[in-house]
């Protein structure tokens, strides 16, 4: 799909608190881009895997929107989240740029992204740049855990999601590459969402994969006992002797409330 730097697709806009992070519990103004190149296992977004020529935008209309909404709610932070928004740098920019201008500063941005890419303009221009290290558990990979590891800073955060204890060894080695420079986020990893994907699956995960949307509940027990067995398992690691720097573990709040609802 041909885009210029004048348009970007939006798959929703909704305001919230942050559920996942450092900023747990903050009340934000989410804009969820279109469009990522990875197949996760288990994404909690699988529709927005795909931008098609009905959610584009005009970045002055998201810009204009988000500000009229930020002032009526009094919110300070603004996530721009995915799919993969670093697909759009330059789209970025503009609007954290735009955003800093109208507010006076007030407005502070959060930018989610998957790791996969790197723009070392909208890093330095963001308050909180949220990369993810995608541990065996999400079928993801990549060399050097992900881009532009060795510039985050202290208000940064790196995100793992962990399943089982390749999943900690993993987000071990990503923690002592890190060297305490960001903030490093420990989440559960939740398999009681239904999904179509089973791309990067193996054949034991694909067959445990749910057939159809499960209820509320469902999804909540499934976080609840991932949160349990993440945390047991960290504090036994560490009663071993295993150093962990700059570390939080944090479920996704807004799924124990919501489940797995869009615009949530």
């Amino acid at each position: 799909m041909a885009l210029d730097s004048s348009s970007i697709p939006i798959l929703e806009e909704f305001v919230s608190i942050q559920g996942e992070g450092r900023n747990l519990g903050i009340p934000y103004y989410f804009i969820r881009v279109a469009g990522c190149p990875l197949r996760c296992n288990f994404c909690d977004t699988e529709r927005s895997w795909k931008a098609n020529v009905n959610q584009m935008r005009t970045v002055d209309n998201v810009i204009r929107k988000a500000f009229e909404t930020c002032e009526q709610h009094g919110i300070e932070w603004i996530s721009i989240t995915g799919g993969e928004p670093m697909l759009y740098p330059n789209q970025l920019m503009h609007m954290m740029k735009s955003w800093d201008d109208m507010s006076g500063g007030r407005l502070k941005v959060h930018i989610e992204t998957s790791g996969r890419y790197y723009n070392s303009e909208v890093h330095r221009q963001c308050e909180i740049y949220s990369a993810d290290a995608k541990t065996p558990c999400t079928g993801e990979s990549m060399p050097g855990y992900f881009e532009g590891i060795e510039s985050m800073r202290d208000v940064d955060q790196a995100k793992c999601l962990i399943h089982n204890e390749a999943d900690l060894d993993f987000a071990h080695k990503v923690n002592v590459e890190l060297q305490g420079r960001c903030t490093m986020v420990l989440q559960p990893f939740n398999t009681a969402i239904y999904t179509d994907s089973t791309k990067n699956m193996p054949s034991i995960m694909a067959a445990a994969r749910l057939d159809e949307a499960p209820p509320v509940h469902r999804i909540r027990r499934g976080l609840g006992v991932g949160l349990r067995n993440l945390l047991e398992a960290f504090h036994r690691r560490c009663a071993d002797g295993e150093v962990w720097t700059n570390t939080i573990i944090t479920p996704q709040v807004h799924v124990f409330a919501y489940g797995n609802e869009a615009g949530t």
